[in-house]
């Protein structure tokens, strides 16, 4: 991925909640995109992992709870992926 492209999405992950969606598996989009602050969807949606890092990172693992607002505000429960 060019780096002014990532560089564009790694803003827009500031803003708003975003995500890759690819047919690919979620590693190889991984790799191609390398940005821990993004929800991505490998396999065509099959496969979820959200963010590691950044304002919308994952709260709790056990439960895949992920910080989508402002501190203290609920957090949005997305399905485990097979890593978690």
């Amino acid at each position: 991925m060019p780096e002014d492209t990532r560089a564009v999405l790694k803003e827009l992950a500031t803003v708003v909640p975003t995500a890759i969606i690819s047919g690919r598996c979620l590693e190889k989009v991984e790799s191609f995109v390398q940005l821990k602050e993004l929800f991505y969807a490998g396999s065509h949606g099959l496969d979820i992992k959200g963010p590691q890092e950044g304002q919308y990172a994952l709260v709790d693992p056990t439960t895949c709870d992920y910080q989508v607002g402002p501190i203290g505000d609920k957090p949005v429960r997305i399905f485990p992926t097979r890593d978690q």
